[in-house]
């Protein structure tokens, strides 16, 4: 058994303001030649103080995304549908919010390539 240290895995945090509603806005991407798997928490939130939490996982294969979005939080209304899909050989994490001035901070956990 290997050691628990960062040697296999990253971490990394940010913030996407968003000012329209059009759909797959960029949230984070990282480098699929490098980070395999990426765990985000992200919570979207309103200038009214609504809020949508969540925990969203994001694998690949080399040419599949798979994304699955789960332990939800919200006041009844989801602020934000996330996707997820390649460009070039990046990941992108992406937001399609539902109303404007919707602002996205996540912090990121990812697993290395090995």
């Amino acid at each position: 058994l290997e050691s628990a240290s960062l040697l296999y895995a990253t971490t990394d945090s940010g913030r996407a303001p968003f000012t329209t509603t059009d759909p797959d806005q960029i949230v984070d991407s990282f480098d699929s030649t490098v980070l395999k798997t990426a765990k985000y928490i992200a919570q979207a939130e309103l200038t009214d103080g609504s809020m949508h939490a969540s925990e969203i996982l994001v694998t690949n294969n080399g040419t599949t995304v798979y994304i699955t979005e789960y332990a939800k939080l919200n006041g009844g209304t989801d602020l934000v549908t996330y996707s997820a899909d390649f460009n070039g050989t990046l990941v992108e994490l992406y937001a399609t919010p539902v109303n404007v001035n919707t602002t996205i901070t996540f912090a990121r956990t990812a697993v290395k390539k090995v």
